[in-house]
């Protein structure tokens, strides 16, 4: 038995080896793994969606209205974080309070109620900018550092319903 599992390790092993050869790269570099994402999301009713977007160098977390308050955990899988961090609160029309927090960082933000379109420093290299009843919030290159296991996010909208 432990022969046959010798083989398939083996027959396996060089598979890889020859599709490596085969495509000319190798995409199990350490500096270009992919991130993989579990989010833990809230159960209760009329809990506010929240989906995740990965793209190059940056993560985008959209979190959609629908009762007005919540919160989220992103835990890392696999690969490193992205560099960029952008947070898009959809029907908001304003934010009574906002955390951001690793194990080793929080940021915490209110913005008030307004229609106005405009960039507002927040504070700790944190902007936010508002259109129609969207905020989009950006956080400093590398708020979550590359050992960090996890992201919280927790918000309550002033309007909440």
């Amino acid at each position: 038995m432990m022969a046959s599992l010798v083989s398939k390790e083996l027959f396996y092993s060089l598979c890889a080896v020859i599709f490596i050869s085969g495509c000319g790269t190798a995409a199990f570099s350490e500096t270009s793994k992919h991130p993989i994402f579990h989010q833990v999301a809230e159960t209760r009713p009329r809990a506010d969606t929240v989906s995740l977007l990965v793209k190059k160098t940056e993560l985008a977390i959209n979190i959609q209205h629908i009762g007005g308050i919540g919160k989220t955990k992103i835990e890392l899988e696999a690969g490193d974080w992205p560099d960029g961090l952008k947070i898009a609160f959809k029907g908001f029309g304003g934010l009574e309070g906002c955390t951001v927090s690793t194990a080793t960082r929080q940021f915490d933000a209110s913005l008030p109620h307004s229609n106005k379109e405009r960039v507002i420093q927040l504070g700790e290299g944190f902007s936010a900018r508002r259109r129609g009843k969207n905020i989009f919030i950006t956080a400093p290159p590398n708020f979550v550092r590359k050992n960090e296991k996890f992201l919280q996010l927790a918000w309550v909208d002033f309007y909440r319903h």
